[in-house]
């Protein structure tokens, strides 16, 4: 929310002279009081980029990751990395792994 109040002051608050463009102003403020409704989808999406799909996207992409342990006779279990109660190759992997495609394509 500190970061909205921080980007409306600095875009929206200063002072306008009219029908001028600042030289770091790429449009005019006729344009800006035209479009505000497509300037702010813009700041939204990329918001979204930003902040909201990399955490996702690091959680389903470890969705495919799996870790092994050693038994100690020689023998090995792997569990998924994102959910250590979940064995890696059973049908409950593949379930997590076909919610994981769904979720990236979405």
């Amino acid at each position: 929310m500190a970061f909205l109040v921080v980007v409306h002051n600095i875009f929206i608050r200063l002072p306008r002279i009219p029908e001028q463009k600042r030289p770091w102003q790429a449009l005019g403020d006729l344009r800006i009081k035209r479009d505000w409704h497509f300037i702010l989808a813009i700041r939204i999406a990329f918001m979204l980029l930003v902040f909201i799909l990399p955490p996702n996207l690091f959680f389903y992409a470890k969705v495919f990751v799996c870790t092994e342990f050693s038994l100690g006779e020689g023998g090995s279990v792997s569990y998924l990395a994102a959910d250590l109660t979940v064995e890696c190759d059973t049908p409950e992997h593949d379930s997590m792994k076909a919610f994981a495609i769904a979720n990236l394509i979405a």
